[in-house]
């Protein structure tokens, strides 16, 4: 957004010379720009929930993640395993389910 705002950089880029900076396609800059119009920078640069996709992880629910797996195991066990962990999870939170996938990817990322 920087980048294509004239009172910043003294003079409007072109959306090929912005794509070629940020590495991406102009249709992305040109969208982007086109949703920071109808309504702000942080709805340009959010996302909104996809349909058919479950919604991605927020940040309270990867902070009981995270406790649960740096706790204890259940007796019986020696390390949390991703059923495990995803299983606990989904009893001590709201979501309906979660692949086993989110959790490691969330549990990849802190680590």
């Amino acid at each position: 957004m920087l980048q294509a705002d004239n009172s910043v950089m003294g003079q409007v880029k072109k959306e090929n010379a912005i794509a070629a900076t940020l590495h991406t396609s102009i249709p992305t800059i040109v969208r982007t720009r086109q949703k920071f119009v109808a309504g702000n920078l942080e709805f340009a640069l959010g996302e909104k929930t996809r349909s058919g996709r479950v919604p991605k992880l927020n940040n309270k629910v990867e902070a009981i993640l995270t406790t649960i797996a740096q706790s204890v195991p259940p007796d019986g066990r020696r390390r949390w395993t991703l059923k495990l962990l995803t299983d606990r999870l989904v009893t001590l939170t709201k979501l309906e389910s979660i692949s086993y996938e989110s959790v490691r990817l969330v549990l990849k990322k802190i680590t």
